[in-house]
């Protein structure tokens, strides 16, 4: 009996040294990491229908306008045609290729080099050779806007 009274007076003891709780919660910060694991779960890939058919009127190295129609299938496939309206006569390129998506980064590979977009909501950025937003005064010009839903297949 001793024994039992010792016990219980001991883990009674325990009990009462305990912080008690406030009836605040608090709410953990979020770090850099914790919004690093959200955007992979939360990304143009799998938050938003990308796939369709895209076109805009952009400015080329040598001043002249570049409009482009891309269009990117949902099976990772693309067809794009450029468009140099300035020439004479007019000159007409189709490229197709594959495309990865990875985040918000869309990467054409086509037959010669590697193409950068950034996918926003209905509307693609086209980027610089080193995946960055092109910046100066033209910079609102770069952008393929969606104009069609997908392809219908024949």
């Amino acid at each position: 009996m001793k024994y039992f009274t010792l016990f219980l007076a001991v883990g009674l003891f325990i009990i009462s040294c305990r912080k008690q709780p406030t009836g605040e919660q608090t709410v953990p910060y979020s770090t850099e990491e914790d919004i690093e694991i959200a955007d992979m779960f939360h990304n143009a890939e799998n938050s938003l229908e990308y796939w369709g058919t895209y076109d805009g009127t952009l400015p080329s190295a040598d001043g002249t306008a570049v409009h482009i129609e891309l269009t990117l299938n949902q099976d990772k496939s693309f067809i794009k045609c450029t468009e140099y309206t300035d020439r004479n006569p007019v000159a007409i390129y189709n490229d197709t290729g594959v495309y990865v998506i990875h985040r918000n980064l869309l990467t054409l590979h086509p037959e010669g080099k590697e193409e950068y977009y950034k996918v926003e909501e209905n509307r693609l950025r086209k980027l610089n050779e080193e995946k960055q937003e092109v910046e100066g005064e033209f910079q609102d010009r770069y952008l393929l806007v969606k104009n069609k839903g997908l392809p219908e297949r024949s």
